[in-house]
């Protein structure tokens, strides 16, 4: 059995071959890829190049919430203030207090207002909740003890 050449088969071999592959342009996704690529290696250049202001940043955000906690009185009457603007007053008063005790370097400032407060609002949150529920709980048990005194008026 002889094989014939086909005349594409001929004129493919009579083409010269180029020793590289076309360059395709990339997907969507190559190009996602690639875009986190470069935005994770410029953050990590960025954090390896000045890494002390970042954990500066860190830790006076960290006295912030500490100092919030410590100032904050669940033992009150009513519940904490959870405002958001009372919080951001409380905030700034705290941040003022620690800035003042510890100068925050310009690159590391832009996070450290992102985290301050943080924790105290959860803090706050927790208290109001545990409070709410304390009222809830005595507000029951009130009312099943006494509820029958209420109705017939006598002891």
């Amino acid at each position: 059995m002889t094989q014939t050449a086909s005349p594409y088969h001929s004129l493919h071999m009579l083409l010269p071959r180029s020793s590289t592959h076309p360059t395709q342009l990339p997907n969507k996704r190559e190009k996602r890829i690639m875009m986190l690529s470069d935005k994770l290696s410029d953050m990590m250049s960025s954090f390896s190049g000045n890494n002390i202001d970042h954990y500066y940043a860190q830790l006076s955000a960290i006295q912030c919430d500490i100092n919030l906690v410590l100032r904050a009185d669940p033992y009150t009457d009513g519940p904490l203030e959870d405002g958001s603007e009372d919080i951001a007053t409380l905030i700034a008063s705290a941040r003022e207090e620690v800035c003042r005790h510890r100068p925050i370097a310009i690159n590391g400032e832009q996070s450290f207002g992102a985290l301050c407060g943080r924790y105290y609002t959860r803090f706050v949150d927790d208290i109001n909740a545990a409070m709410e529920e304390r009222d809830r709980d005595l507000t029951m048990e009130f009312v099943s003890r006494y509820s029958e005194w209420y109705v017939t008026g006598s002891r």
